[in-house]
């Protein structure tokens, strides 16, 4: 590999170029958990917002999901920053965990806005598009991508199969 435009060779071995990708990763990531730090609380305004103006009584669920994800990026954003083992952990589990949770959280405040009635989250495409974004930054082999769909979809069919008795 050479530099723009001089002809000199940049390129180090192996460890140089995975330790540049490593940074990067851990960059996006950091990015990632950021950009969500400021659209969170918007969200969380609206969900406030709406239960004011709305009165459902069901938006507090959805503030609980907000804050717990709002917390959830902060600690995974300081994890990332203080790097080492809490950094590995954030870049091999912490992003699926946080996906899960962000997941989870909303089929239980979509229950409960129509707990008698079935109805497909419409979130969960959006959050599929996140866990993309997040594999697309972290790399995981396919096996664990396999598990890791396996894993949301199962909670997914096991939640409304508990909820409604039927699939």
């Amino acid at each position: 590999m050479t530099k723009s435009g001089t002809g000199e060779s940049n390129y180090h071995g192996d460890s140089e170029g995975k330790e540049e990708f490593s940074l990067m990763r851990t960059n996006l990531l950091i990015g990632t958990f950021i950009k969500l730090n400021l659209v969170l609380p918007m969200g969380l305004a609206l969900t406030i917002l709406q239960e004011i103006l709305i009165n459902e009584g069901h938006a507090y669920l959805g503030i609980v999901v907000i804050l717990t994800l709002l917390v959830l990026s902060n600690v995974f954003k300081r994890f990332l920053e203080q790097g080492g083992s809490k950094q590995r952990f954030v870049e091999t589990k912490g992003y699926f965990l946080f996906m899960f949770f962000v997941i989870a959280l909303s089929i239980e405040w979509s229950i409960s806005r129509r707990p008698g009635e079935y109805r497909v989250c419409p979130e969960i495409i959006s959050y599929m598009a996140i866990i993309e974004h997040f594999e697309t930054i972290v790399g995981p082999s396919m096996t664990k991508k396999t598990i890791q769909y396996l894993l949301l979809w199962a909670y997914y069919i096991l939640r409304n199969y508990i909820q409604y008795g039927k699939f």
